[in-house]
């Protein structure tokens, strides 16, 4: 049975989520993320974005609404270099930048 190590970046910490290939087949980026914010609780509440490392080397983005995202992300997984039945797949999380709005710049007027 085949064993899936998601290697998850966060800022500048990493944390690893181990699961087997059965965990894998009822798995959707809802439920992923729920695992990750389980182990990271400073993203509960955030807005972030999630990448997977590509095979090519590219970062490619994780919508939560795209299964075929999902499906390439798990059939692009590495075979691990050092345990044999274990797949890696590298996760970035990147918190994504809220613009504030100015109570100063709705009070301006138009320059005519």
């Amino acid at each position: 049975m085949e064993r899936y190590e998601f290697k998850v970046k966060w800022q500048e910490k990493f944390i690893k989520i181990f699961l087997s290939s059965a965990e894998i087949e009822s798995l959707n980026v809802y439920s992923l993320y729920e695992k990750i914010a389980d182990r990271i609780p400073r993203i509960n509440g955030k807005e972030v974005n999630m990448r997977y490392l590509y095979n090519s080397g590219d970062w490619v983005d994780l919508p939560s609404d795209n299964l075929d995202s999902f499906i390439d992300m798990v059939e692009t997984a590495k075979q691990s270099d050092s345990r044999e039945n274990l797949k890696v797949i590298e996760l970035k999380i990147c918190e994504l930048a809220q613009t504030p709005i100015s109570s100063q710049a709705s009070n301006k007027r138009p320059r005519e």
